[in-house]
């Protein structure tokens, strides 16, 4: 039971709890975007459309940044009462 009340262990569970929002919106681009650009290009070929815009463009982790780290302040701030 001493480890689990150690310092260390209470960080490392404090940094993974809080690191879910980025840890997902990263494997999001990693793996998810390739995916959702060949079923992109899919419904375009259904509807016979011959314009096609770059979804890795569209997507951009940029876009993602506020909410991202708006999500992971809160997570802070609401951890920080546990620990």
């Amino acid at each position: 039971m001493e480890i689990l009340s150690s310092n260390v262990v209470k960080g490392l569970f404090f940094f993974i709890l809080n690191g879910v929002g980025v840890i997902a919106a990263v494997s999001f681009f990693w793996f998810k975007i390739g995916e959702k650009d060949n079923e992109y290009t899919k419904v375009l070929k259904t509807f016979g459309i011959t314009k096609k815009r770059d979804l890795r463009k569209e997507l951009s982790p940029a876009n993602y940044i506020l909410p991202v780290a708006f999500f992971t302040l809160v997570c802070i701030a609401l951890s920080s009462m546990f620990f």
